[in-house]
Formats: C-alpha cells, structure tokens, sequence
C-alpha cells in the first residue's frame, strides 16, 4: 500500500532521504512524499541565495573534501539524470566535473607565540585518479603507503614554491607516481619523450607495488601470530618509536620547520595508532568499538597516551577542532575551551589520506547553483511535491506507537492566480535560490506588509504571524513523518514528547550547537594587486587559497574568486571574493542584533590580520575600504554594503561534537514510534559531527530505515561507501 510521507525539513538531510526514497523505478507506487518547508527555499544550514548584483550569498563556507564518498555519489547521479532529462538546457554545467573544481592546496598556518608571528604552511596534497563517489574501497595498505607519500611531500614542500619549482615539482612527479594512485598507459604515441615517460613511470609503477607489498607483508604478520601478543608487541613499538620522534621534533625547534612537521604528522600517527589498539580495537573479535573514547575530549586523549604539548597545539590537531566549530563553545552567555569527541578527532585524522581525485573541490556556482538547486530540480521532476513557506510547529504526543498529528502553520498566501511557489531564478543558465522572497509570487497585501517591515520569513525569532494553519492527521495527510529540522527547533516542535520521552529529553539536552558568522567581501583588485605573491606562498597561479586554522573570530578564509564569472555585476565587477566564516560566541537570542558587533569585529580584524596575505590592501594601518565593489559613495557604506550573517537562530546552528555524547544520539530508525524518522547531523549516524557528508549519511539511513520496516526491501537499500 503507498505511504503518504510528510517530511519537515528541506535541508540536506530532508532532501537527501527522498532522493534515496525515490532512487528507484516505479517509486511512486510505494510513496507519495511532500516535503514542507519554512521560507522561500531549501537548504537548511547550507542555503544560498542570489543578493543585488547577482551575487552568491552564504550562510557560510562550504566546500566538498575528496572523501565525502556518498556525497559525490548522489552527486554525480543528480547530474546526470539533469543531462538526461533535460531540466537545466542552458546550464554551462553539462556534468558533475564541470560543476565541481578541484583545488589541492591548504594553507595550515601556524602560531609562534614566542616571537608573536604567523608561518605558513602550504600542503599541496597530491591528486591520484580515484573517481569521488565511486565504490571502490581504499585498502588499509594503500592508505598507509598513500599517508607515507603525504609525509615525504611535506618534507619536501610544495612543488610550486617560488624559486624552487624545479627540483621540487620532479620530486613531487616521483611521490606521486609511487605513492599515490596513477594510471599507467598501455600504449603511447612513439616519440622519444613520450617513450621516456613511459618507461618512467612503469618504473615508478613496480616501485610502487613493491611498497604496497612490503607494508602488506609487515602488517598482515599479526594475522600468523596470537593477536593479542602481536597487538601488545606493538603497542609497545609505536611508543618506542614515538618518543624517538618527540625527541626529534623539540630538537628541531623552528629552525627545520619543514622536518619538525614531519616529525609531528609522525607522532600524531603514532599516538592514534597507540590509542586505538589500546582503548578501541578487541584483539579476540577483531572488532573496533569507536564509542569506548567519545567520552573523551580528543586532546584529552592525545594526551593519554603520551602526546607531547606540542602536539596538541600542532596545526593537524586545531585544523580538527576548528574545522569542527570545536574551537569555542559559547554557552549561556559563558565562552568555554572548545572540546570534541576522540573518536570524532581519530577518524578525522584517518579521512586525511583516504580521498578521492582532489583533497578538496570548489562549488562552481555556490553551493545552492551548484548542489541544492540541481538537487531539489531533480526531485520535483521525479514527483516529490513542495510546500513551501511552511513552518512545522507541533508534533503531537502519542502514547501509541504512531504519531497520530502534526501541526502546520502556512506564512504567506500566494496571489490566486499561482497554485504553487517557484523558488528558482536563472542566471547564467544556472538555476539559484534567491537571498529573499519572490514578492510577485505573494498576495500583495501580505508582499507589501513584509517589504515595508522588513520581515524575515526564515527567522524563528520574526514577529509575523502566520496567515493560516493546518493541521495533518494520520491516515489521511499522512503516513510517516521524517523530521528532519535542525536539533534546536525540536525542542519547540516536540515539546510535548520531550516532556514524556527521557530519550528525547536527554538529546535535546545533551547535543549542543553552537551560533556561526560568515562575512563575504566583493574587491575590485585581483589578488596579484593586492599583493598576494603566489609563488611565495607555494601555489599556481590562478588557484585559490584557504585556511581553517588562522586568528579568531574570521579564521576561516576562502578565496572564492571563480564566482566572478556565475555572478551578475553590471558594474564594479569584483576580481576577487573571499569568504570568512567561524564561530559567534555572542548568542543574543535576537535575530540581526549581533551584526553591528559583527561588522565591528570584522572592521577590527581586517586592520590587524589581512595585511599578511594582501599587503597592499592596508594603508595607514587599515584596511582600505576603496577596494571594495559597491555603489555607495562613503567608505562606512562600502563595507556596510558586503554581505555579513550570524547563524544564530536555532534552525541555523552548527551541531557539535562534543565529548560523551554519543550515547544521547538517536538513531533514525529507533526514535519510539513506528512511523516517526530522523534525518540530520544530530543523529547516531557515525561519525556524529555536523558537516555535509554526514548529514547525507543521516538521510540515506532515514530512507533505508523505512525501506526495512514497510517493504523489508533489503536489494533497494543503499550501502554508505
């Protein structure tokens, strides 16, 4: 029998669970899904929209890292069944390559307290043929070989660093070529250089096999010996070699930054190897329990099994925890040390050399052009309805075990004559959400109500009230409800429930999020003009630089200067663009009443720290605000014409990972009733931390959670890669 499936919430998780609900033929004979959302569009915690000019705004920095497996799987699919279909026949976007840009560099900048300056690290992690998305599986040993190439290729430096090219980009050619993932040609034109290469890289090549089979045999000893004596044995080598190493390191001082690197990227290995067949691997079943360290804060960890202090403060390990929004945890007014989970912290450390094709790939359009919007285009085409400017308010307690009501209030009432929204514009044959409403799609008493008073139809914390309501009953609007907010609203939603359900109470309770900034600035001078050598900093030209890890509150920096060509300037066309995103710590509870903070810190944090990477755009020890693309005519009204967002509202929070939560994670198919599911990235679904590969991980364990309760449809079910 078809089930009519309410889902709430159109962010990645809610679009994700219905993608996978209808990626099968003849899915229509089974669901009937209608996905309800609040505002104008969808896209959760990584909406975009179109501003003045045609400009991408963020709610902040998204990228796609080369292990986001699943992530890129959809990806690729939604592409194609666009091509196929025909629904974006303008689009410059013929495939997910075209869509998608690659980009090996990461600046890991580094703090030196005594001398109270910042140093630069350039990784450039070398790219290998791995396709992203695809299901083939990177065994343990070409993962250690592939981690020993990024050791030696810091060691060595990255091979565009100026003055040294050529020595370093032979030497990089060879690690790739042996350690990394490279297609060798059958056959090639016969010309000598050519044969040479050849002959050069099957070389390489046997080099490479031969590594692989060494560490197979070296690794696979413990399998012919008593596990646990081999597992101690070893433990007791790691710590050997550990302490030779943390010896080298704090000899090295700042005088071989590049060795002392090497030396810590080895001692990180060591200590996470240590701690894992010490606290988390069971030797007799062979068997990883990643839950018996969540109660652990990662550096707490380290720590436990011999970090030294340098360790901790190592670019890898803040790279983890900024990365993470886990630096700070404002909370209740109070800032406290940032913590995350170990388990959390070790599995990103082992993600570092497990990528595909890139380290990191660039959205070409943003990511509402270039994911949601090709995302949600595909849905509506399969026949998955939307309702927007629809706001869930009430889940009803059920002491049975179905819900049995759901409470919807309607925002807005669309003019007559239009049956449903179209939340898209295209531009430049791409199709974009907008950063506001489309008003002529409004009833004009209502359209002009909300432009006169400037109301906010995405904010929880708006005071226009809803123009209807419905109210949706089992059976009838619904059989099977997937929510799929954010954390913070369910407190609101299901307060009925929580008051009666611990489980509920103690997730709610226990998973904390924590209020992000973004701030986007439009400059009419390329990075060359504003002196950024990029040479000097170790990258091509032409390539985009980024940092996770440099000073609060900004320390997130993405150059995003591609955008030029998909945005829509008519004038002060913009030659560079850059994205600076972190963590507010002043929660006010007030929608837009931190911004004027914002732009104060921002104002501040220009002056004191972009000088290091855009010396020419300080003068008189400030930042130059001339150099920014607008029409207004003062300076004030320049920078006040950038783009500058709090995510403070609880729909919008980041979800943390702090340490002992996991055990308050609720797995989307074990929320107590029968027809109630979870999907977003404050579930049980593995690696509990918010970001985008795991909030599509949470959505295809939504869909396959139904697919085994309704259908016991084991064959239709997806296997996460």
């Amino acid at each position: 029998m078809k089930k009519k499936i309410s889902i709430l919430g159109g962010g990645i998780a809610g679009l994700t669970s219905a993608y996978e609900l209808t990626n099968e033929d003849n899915w229509q004979d089974k669901y009937d899904i209608t996905i309800y959302q609040m505002g104008w569009r969808c896209g959760g915690k990584a909406a975009t929209g179109l501003g003045k000019n045609g400009r991408i705004e963020e709610v902040g920095v998204h990228i796609f890292q080369g292990w986001y497996h699943n992530a890129f799987r959809m990806v690729k699919e939604v592409y194609k069944e666009i091509e196929e279909n025909n629904l974006a026949p303008d689009t410059p976007f013929k495939s997910w390559r075209d869509a998608f840009i690659p980009n090996p560099y990461t600046f890991n900048t580094e703090y030196d307290k005594k001398n109270k300056s910042w140093h630069n690290w350039t990784m450039v992690f070398p790219n290998n043929t791995y396709t992203p998305g695809t299901a083939i599986q990177t065994d343990f040993f070409t993962l250690i070989k592939e981690g020993l190439g990024i050791l030696i290729a810091t060691l060595v430096g990255s091979p565009f660093q100026k003055k040294k090219n050529g020595k370093k980009k032979v030497i990089s050619k060879v690690l790739q070529k042996m350690f990394f993932k490279v297609n060798v040609p059958e056959r090639e034109e016969k010309n000598p250089e050519n044969q040479s290469n050849t002959i050069t890289n099957r070389i390489l090549g046997k080099v490479s096999k031969s590594l692989e089979l060494i560490i197979v045999k070296l690794t696979t000893y413990r399998y012919r010996k008593n596990k646990s004596i081999f597992i101690n044995l070893l433990v007791k080598i790691y710590r050997g070699l550990k302490n030779f190493f943390q010896i080298g390191a704090k000899h090295c001082g700042n005088k071989t930054k590049k060795l002392r690197r090497v030396l810590r990227m080895i001692e990180l290995g060591l200590v996470c190897i240590e701690g894992i067949y010490t606290d988390v691997y069971d030797s007799k079943t062979g068997i990883y329990n990643w839950d018996a360290i969540n109660d652990y804060d990662f550096r707490e960890w380290l720590c436990k099994h011999g970090a030294s202090k340098e360790l901790l403060e190592f670019s890898i390990v803040r790279f983890i925890y900024y990365g993470t929004f886990g630096n700070v945890y404002g909370g209740n007014g109070t800032i406290e040390q940032g913590k995350i989970g170990a388990d959390i912290g070790v599995k990103m450390v082992t993600k570092i050399s497990n990528y595909k094709g890139c380290f990191v790939w660039y959205l070409a359009a943003g990511t509402g052009g270039t994911f949601l919007a090709p995302l949600t285009l595909v849905l509506k085409n399969r026949g998955v309805k939307f309702e927007y400017f629809h706001k869930a308010t009430k889940i009803a307690y059920s002491d049975n075990e179905n819900i049995q009501e759901i409470e919807i209030d309607v925002q807005v009432d669309l003019k007559k004559e239009i049956s449903e929204y179209n939340p898209f514009i295209i531009q430049k044959g791409i199709h974009q959400w907008t950063s506001e409403p489309d008003l002529s799609q409004i009833d004009p008493v209502q359209a002009k109500r909300i432009e006169q008073e400037n109301i906010n139809l995405e904010s929880s914390f708006s005071d226009w009230k809803p123009v209807g309501s419905k109210i949706l009953k089992k059976g009838k609007d619904f059989d099977l409800i997937i929510l799929a907010t954010s954390i913070q609203p369910i407190k609101y939603i299901a307060k009925d429930i929580i008051s009666k359900n611990l489980q509920w109470k103690n997730m709610v309770d226990n998973i904390a999020t924590t209020p992000t900034l973004n701030v986007q600035f439009w400059l009419n001078k390329t990075d060359k003009e504003l002196g950024f050598d990029h040479g000097q900093w170790g990258m091509q030209e032409g390539q985009y630089a980024n940092t996770v890890i440099y000073e609060d509150y900004l320390y997130s920096w993405t150059s995003m200067s591609y955008l030029e060509k998909i945005e829509n300037w008519k004038n002060h066309q913009p030659h560079q663009i850059s994205y600076w995103c972190g963590v507010w710590p002043e929660n006010t509870g007030v929608k837009n009443h931190g911004i004027p903070a914002l732009k104060n810190h921002t104002h501040k944090w220009m002056n004191s720290n972009m000088e290091w990477f855009w010396p020419n755009a300080i003068k008189n020890d400030e930042f130059d605000y001339n150099l920014l693309c607008s029409n207004k005519e003062t300076l004030s009204e320049k920078f006040d014409d950038q783009f500058f967002q709090i995510n403070d509202d609880p729909t919008m929070q980041y979800v943390l990972g702090r340490p002992g939560t996991n055990q308050f994670r609720i797995k989307s198919d074990e929320t107590g009733y029968k027809n109630l599911f979870f999907a977003g990235d404050w579930t049980d679904f593995g690696l509990n931390v918010g970001y985008m590969e795991g909030t599509i991980q949470s959505g295809i364990q939504c869909a396959n959670g139904i697919k085994r309760r309704f259908y016991n449809n084991i064959l239709s079910q997806r296997n996460l890669l």
